[in-house]
């Protein structure tokens, strides 16, 4: 029986972003292992939050560091007022 939700109430590109909250210098492969989704859907997800602001990359070596930009404000008319920092705030805290 498998046990897995059909459905989470944060979107992938929500996990992305508090995974990288709590683990800034990490690969694409350790994204997608931990979210459940393919190092490409992990990589399309990863290039539209830095085209959009949410997130900066830099070369570390062979790997990327990943730096959010908490002053970013949420972009649905719902969280109007809410920043990237805010809702991190929560995520990120609990482990």
């Amino acid at each position: 029986m498998n046990h897995e939700p059909r459905w989470t109430l944060i979107t992938k590109h929500g996990l992305v972003l508090i995974f990288l909250a709590r683990n800034s210098d990490c690969t694409v492969r350790e994204i997608s292992d931990a979210i459940g989704i393919t190092p490409r859907q992990t990589f399309r997800i990863v290039k539209d939050l830095v085209a959009d602001g949410y997130l900066t990359i830099t070369k570390a070596g062979r790997r990327n560091t990943y730096a959010l930009q908490p002053d970013k404000p949420m972009r649905h008319p719902i969280l109007a007022g809410v920043t990237l920092g805010d809702l991190l705030e929560i995520a990120a805290s609990r482990a």
